[in-house]
């Protein structure tokens, strides 16, 4: 219980650490907590399948701050080596409705 505390507690601190706000209101760990399990997810799958990742992480593809639910434009930014080679990469993409 104490290290759930804990973690809790330095999360808090990590969110408030980019300085902005979504509506108004400072940025809060469940803002980015989203964004965090696919980077887990995909860090993990790499991992499996024999890649050493040294980075995924998702962003604002206008900011490059951490991606949040009220952005549309990210860019997904990823380093990882397969054997001998290392793949360095970008992938921009919209999220924003085509209606």
């Amino acid at each position: 219980e104490d290290l759930k505390k804990y973690t809790r507690a330095i999360m808090n601190d990590y969110a408030t650490s980019f300085n902005r706000e979504i509506n108004g209101k400072p940025i809060t760990v469940d803002d980015i907590k989203y964004f965090a399990k696919i980077e887990h997810q995909t860090t993990t799958t790499l991992s499996n399948q024999g890649w050493k990742v040294d980075y995924i992480t998702i962003r604002s593809a206008q900011t490059l701050a951490p991606a949040q639910d009220t952005d549309f434009q990210f860019v997904i930014l990823g380093a990882a080596t397969l054997a001998n080679i290392r793949l360095i990469d970008n992938i921009e993409f919209c999220a924003k409705p085509l209606n």
